[in-house]
Parts: C-alpha cells; structure tokens; sequence
C-alpha cells in the first residue's frame, strides 16, 4: 500500500535535511508524480534562490577586489611596456655614443659652408622676431625683458658684422632693414621705462623692472641709476606740494636733501 502523501512543506524540508527524498528513485517510489514535480519546483526554486545569493555575495563584497585585481594586471602589463622601452632608449643612446666621429657626413659639420649658412639664418631669423617679441613686452609692462630683447639683438648683429657682411647682405638683403627697426625699439624701450617710474601705486617689483629696463637701455652707471630713482620720488613729492597746498610746482624749487630725506 502507497504511503501517504506529504504536504509541499515536509518535501522540501525532506529534500533540504539530505533525508530519504534526496535519493531518485526512492522518490519515485513512495510519491505520486504531482508531488514528485511539487520536489521538482521547490528544489529549483531553492537553486535559484543559492544563485542570487551568491551573485549579491560577490557583488557587494568582493566587486572592488575583482576590480583591484583587473587594475593591477593592467599595471602590470604597462610598467613592463615601460621598462622595455627605457631599455630600448639606452640601448640607443649606447649605439649613438659609440658612433665614431668620423662617419658624421661632412656637410654637418660645424666647419663646413652649410653650418656656417644655417649658423647665420639663425640670427637674422632672430632679428626678424625681435621687434614683435619687444612690442610683447612692451605691452606687458615687461621692461627689462624687453631691454634685455634688445641687448641680445644687438650683440647677433654685431656677430653678423664682424664675418663677411657683405656676402650676408647678399643673401639676406633686408638684413639692413630689419636692423634699423630693431634699433628704433631702443628709445620706446628708455621712454617707457622712465615712464613707468612715474607711475603711482605699482608694486616694488614693477619699480625695480623699470629701473633696471632704464640702466640697461641706457648704459647707466651705478649713481646715475640712483639719481634717476631719486628723480622720480622727487616728481611724485612735488605733484603732492602742488595738489595738496596749491603750490606752483613750476616754481617751487625743492632740494635733493629734502627729497632723500622724505623718500626714507
């Protein structure tokens, strides 16, 4: 005679305790085939449930790790790429060191007439850039770099001189040209710095700019750096007499010493 029925409940309690149930084909046996699908159902349902989870599991706790992991084997792969390619720079900065000399061709050559010509087109080249680079400065308020602009011209035109100036002309012929202008930057460049001087309420930086824009401009000795930064105190001093007191600064004769006393 065939056992009773059990209830859905006791199956899956049955199935989940590891008792007779478990085993197939005692489970034919002793149920009827709609208990047998009800075990069937349970059991995938509790798989289901065993599935998610796990995936929450690995989820929330070990997703960061996984990720870590991923990182650090691209890393990995990366340094490595790193490494082989610093060695492949030293191995050809090695081969470059050993070349000999003698194999570099000789239009490269310091020496040789390309040199020369490529030594020169550098300098017009760098005339022909300076008045835009000055009226850069200029308009920055950068004086002493623009000073500075000028002198360094000066001193490539010179060297373009002393070769064969001629022979520069000729392949250069607006070299000339380009010089004059270079050189009219000499008299904004003094103007504008003592101008600036003049200027109320810069910075110490801004005074010191200037100051030395004007002394390197103009060649200026030491004293003659200091009597212009005294001159410019002394014109702010008397600008404040005559807006204060109402004093005709034209005819207001003011010393030196007063002026050196009052600027400390």
């Amino acid at each position: 005679m065939r056992a009773p029925a059990s209830s859905v409940t006791d199956e899956r309690a049955a199935t989940l305790s590891g008792g007779g149930y478990r085993d197939a084909e005692s489970l034919f046996r002793t149920k009827t085939t709609s208990e047998i699908r009800n075990v069937e159902s349970a059991t995938r349902q509790q798989i289901e449930e065993k599935k998610e989870e796990l995936r929450q599991l690995v989820g929330n706790r070990y997703r960061d790790l996984i990720d870590s992991a991923d990182s650090i084997v691209r890393m990995k792969s990366y340094c490595e790429s790193i490494s082989r390619n610093i060695a492949s720079i030293h191995t050809n900065i090695r081969s470059l060191s050993a070349s000999s000399l003698s194999e570099t061709p000789k239009l490269t050559s310091p020496n040789s007439t390309r040199g020369n010509s490529y030594g020169i087109a550098c300098r017009v080249k760098y005339l022909v850039d300076t008045p835009e680079n000055i009226w850069g400065c200029l308009d920055e308020f950068m004086f002493l770099e623009a000073a500075a602009r000028y002198t360094r011209a000066k001193h490539v035109q010179s060297k373009l001189m002393n070769r064969d100036y001629n022979q520069i002309l000729l392949n250069f012929p607006l070299l000339q040209h380009q010089w004059q202008i270079v050189e009219s930057f000499k008299v904004q460049i003094s103007q504008k710095s003592r101008e600036r001087l003049s200027d109320q309420g810069l910075k110490i930086g801004g005074y010191a700019d200037a100051l030395a824009a004007a002394a390197v401009i103009d060649e200026l000795e030491p004293d003659q750096v200091l009597g212009l930064f005294l001159d410019s105190r002394k014109s702010w001093i008397l600008q404040k007499i005559g807006g204060v007191g109402g004093v005709d600064v034209k005819n207001d004769n003011v010393s030196a010493e007063v002026v050196v006393f009052l600027v400390l």
